[in-house]
């Protein structure tokens, strides 16, 4: 996709992980608000021939949940979002339909796919353009106005980013994201030798999420060839040749890469376990904050309590000594009265002996 912004190049697939959390951008936005309805459709009809797996790519299972969930759980987390659909592949129907029940996802409904990429996606749009029963047609103040498409193997898409692609369609009609090339594009001969190449700087990686007013969509998909259903893969091509819409293209961030092949699942996995531990200790700290502060309350309150207790019985304990000391002393004293010679004055022993009373106690 030719493009004329000339912003450095970044890579399209993470060669180590990132260091930040998956799904979050450096900045955190306030919670976005949205006027108009938003539907996503999630093509997960792909046989993942890449990873050389029997099972496909979206349906492995990390941490006990398929791939698939957490990209649904991306979308559900945004509030805006009214409903999900997932395109899947005949044979897996049961499978999708358990998934949506067993980790009870609230807004998704699966559809059958066809049998290219274009074919299912023109599914997913022409179900939500349905009822509650399929022969039913859903009347059009109750379509979306935004659809937006999404790669069910993407699932580390921020909702920043959806509110500029959903906001971009809407006003433009059509949006996506994109992303510099890493990797200078050529073109060979049938001889299986160099035949040209582009110019990097020109060009861009198109990338998903895609949005699409619903009547954008729905009519590039009733007019587009038998050719684009079965060869064709850009759906913002499809926008611009049958319905004259040029899409407003976004910089996406670079989370947004797909999970294609094997070591890709690797990664994935090494990023959800992460950030699915972070989340666990920040909601913990989230919901234990006003505890703790309260516990740290009592805890100054108790020690303050304390201290002033401790000072108070010290001051009890001299003053109890002192005045034990003191009757004592005085106790003593009147004993000594005793040793009185018969004239009425004190021996010369007695006299030294209160003195040297008085004297230990001071």
């Amino acid at each position: 996709m030719q493009s004329d912004s000339r912003d450095p190049d970044r890579p399209a697939h993470p060669g180590i992980l990132p260091s930040q959390e998956a799904g979050k951008s450096e900045q955190h936005p306030a919670e976005r608000s949205v006027d108009f309805p938003v539907s996503v459709v999630l093509p997960a009809g792909g046989s993942g021939e890449r990873t050389g797996l029997q099972t496909p790519k979206q349906f492995c299972s990390f941490l006990g949940r398929p791939l698939i969930s957490y990209t649904i759980q991306a979308f559900e987390r945004v509030s805006w979002i009214q409903s999900i659909v997932v395109v899947v592949a005949k044979e897996n129907m049961d499978l999708m339909t358990d998934i949506v029940q067993r980790f009870q996802h609230r807004k998704v409904r699966a559809v059958p796919g066809g049998s290219t990429r274009h074919r299912s996606i023109f599914n997913g749009v022409l179900a939500l353009g349905e009822g509650e029963e399929e022969e039913e047609e859903r009347p059009a103040a109750d379509r979306p106005k935004v659809v937006i498409i999404h790669d069910a193997v993407r699932p580390f898409v921020e909702e920043d980013f959806l509110y500029k692609i959903a906001m971009a369609a809407k006003e433009q009609g059509a949006a996506g994201a994109i992303r510099p090339l890493v990797s200078t594009v050529i073109a060979t001969t049938s001889e299986g030798y160099l035949d040209y190449s582009l110019e990097r700087a020109k060009y861009r990686a198109s990338e998903m999420p895609q949005g699409f007013t619903y009547d954008v969509i729905y009519q590039a998909y009733q007019r587009c060839s038998e050719s684009d259903f079965e060869f064709g893969t850009e759906c913002l091509h499809l926008a611009l040749q049958y319905c004259g819409t040029n899409a407003k293209l976004i910089q996406g961030p670079p989370m947004l890469w797909k999970v294609t092949y094997k070591r890709d699942l690797a990664a994935a996995e090494s990023i959800i376990k992460e950030t699915t531990w972070k989340k666990v200790l920040t909601s913990v700290s989230m919901r234990n904050c006003r505890v703790f502060q309260f516990v740290c309350l009592c805890f100054c309150a108790l020690t303050h309590t304390f201290i002033h207790m401790t000072v108070c019985v010290c001051v009890c304990v001299c003053v109890c000594v002192c005045v034990c000391v003191c009757v004592c002393i005085l106790v003593r004293s009147v004993c000594l009265w005793e040793h009185f010679s018969i004239d009425g004055f004190l021996s010369e022993a007695v006299v030294l002996e209160v003195l040297c009373s008085f004297q230990l106690w001071l």
